[in-house]
């Protein structure tokens, strides 16, 4: 588990009998994808190093008699995956899990509950703009929630947010972290409401045609 913008060193070790030159491969695989070759680096003899395009910059390789490792420098969000490393023969192990998370900064967390008219058996939370430490949605053992990361390019600031809903109506919307809870926001989020303006206006418009529509027929079929 690393943070985004920071580095880390993967580490693998091998046996072999060859005596001369050794090819050590480094692959990555993200979820439910085959394997992606990151890079070559030779062991025991001339330090040749091939590299896929997209590890050019930020990936590096070093190798001995009996290890070898991978180095990822600017961590981002995308290099979230499973790292194998293996040598000639094709021989891999089980790989080892790279997780990035968010850097988030000044997070000021906020939880909200989400209503839909007519619906009355979903009870839907929002949480947003909190740091990069763990979540815990309160209240009962069987909620779902999806996490997102947003990333504000205008603003150059980032946010994370997980959406958490349950068919209890009697869950309350409440999260901990790190041992201090969170209730419902009493502010209310001003892209929420630019939003809600917006729907309004776009139904008022809406109506507004329709009415139009109506009369001009009207007229139409009387004269």
């Amino acid at each position: 588990l690393d943070l985004e913008g920071g580095s880390v060193t993967l580490l693998c070790s091998y046996s072999t009998t060859v005596t001369g030159s050794v090819y050590l491969y480094w692959y990555r695989q993200y979820p439910s994808r085959g394997l992606e070759y990151v890079l070559l680096r030779v062991a025991r003899g001339s330090p040749y190093e091939n590299k896929a395009d997209f590890a050019e910059k930020r990936f590096s390789s070093t190798a001995t008699d009996d290890s070898t490792s991978l180095s990822i420098g600017e961590l981002s969000l995308s290099d979230t995956a499973t790292y194998h490393c293996g040598n000639y023969k094709w021989t891999f192990g089980r790989g080892t899990r790279l997780l990035v998370r968010s850097n988030v900064t000044n997070p000021q967390p906020r939880m909200y509950h989400l209503k839909k008219p007519r619906v009355n058996d979903l009870s839907v939370c929002l949480f947003t703009d909190f740091g990069n430490e763990e979540v815990n949605m309160m209240g009962i053992n069987n909620i779902k929630r999806t996490p997102s990361m947003v990333a504000e390019k205008r603003l150059a600031s980032k946010s994370l947010g997980i959406v958490a809903w349950n068919n209890n109506l009697d869950w309350k919307c409440q999260a901990k972290i790190s041992n201090i809870t969170y209730s419902l926001s009493n502010s209310s989020d001003p892209y929420l409401n630019s939003i809600n303006l917006a729907m309004i206006f776009l139904r008022v418009i809406f109506v507004k045609t329709v009415g139009f529509n109506l009369l001009m027929t009207l007229k139409l079929w009387s004269s």
